[in-house]
């Protein structure tokens, strides 16, 4: 709402009615909320309740095991298995080239920011996952060439019903499982955790050998 000194609840009742995802509109809310309350008023339309059934939760190791096994697309596989085991975003893996992989150093977006000051996030490359990049044809720049829907057709050719975002769910909970500092998992999500980063980024690789050794893909 750009008019915030005019805060009734026709206008915050108009404003929210564009938002379908119940977070997104309990957070708008809350917003309104506590700006009407700075003005001295009051806004008396409740949160929406979020059901618990209808949340996604994060597919367990079998799962993921399963579902990868079943995918016989080899790029496919490749870029669920990145999806499953990085932290990295899905949509910033889809667009991933060749020159963002380190593969002497096993490293994912290995360029990215200034290396002396540490203000980097290189990800590192599960071995799995490096030996099924190693296959991969490399005569174009991108590492993915398929659209995003041979990815949704490949998954659901399966009997599993996942989405990359969930593998990286997958990646979150299972990397604080094997004992990873949680810290280094929030920077590997893209997280923001502060100057932390400076001085938590010679700890990665040894951090994510904890991670590694349990979640096998092959």
């Amino acid at each position: 709402m750009q008019q915030y000194d005019n805060i009734t609840e026709d206008n915050v009742r108009t404003y929210l009615s564009q938002f379908t995802n119940v977070c997104t509109y309990n957070n708008h809310l809350k917003a309104l909320k506590h700006l009407a309350r700075m003005n001295s008023s009051d806004i008396s339309i409740k949160l929406r309740r979020i059901i618990n059934e209808r949340l996604i939760t994060a597919p367990n190791y079998y799962t993921v095991r399963h579902l990868l096994e079943s995918i016989t697309d080899r790029t496919v596989k490749t870029y669920l298995s990145l999806c499953a085991t990085s932290g990295i975003r899905v949509q910033r893996l889809f667009n991933l080239t060749w020159n963002d992989i380190d593969f002497n150093n096993r490293f994912v977006l290995k360029s990215i920011e200034h290396l002396r000051t540490k203000h980097y996030r290189p990800n590192p490359l599960h071995n799995d996952v490096s030996s099924l990049l190693n296959e991969l044809p490399k005569d174009k720049e991108r590492v993915f060439s398929m659209e995003a829907k041979s990815v949704r057709r490949a998954i659901r050719k399966t009997d599993v019903s996942i989405t990359p975002t969930q593998l990286r769910d997958f990646f979150y909970n299972q990397a604080l499982t094997c004992g990873m500092n949680h810290v280094i998992v929030e920077w590997l999500m893209g997280h923001d955790i502060g100057i932390a980063r400076h001085y938590l980024a010679d700890n990665i690789k040894q951090e994510y050998e904890k991670f590694e050794n349990v979640i096998k893909l092959l």
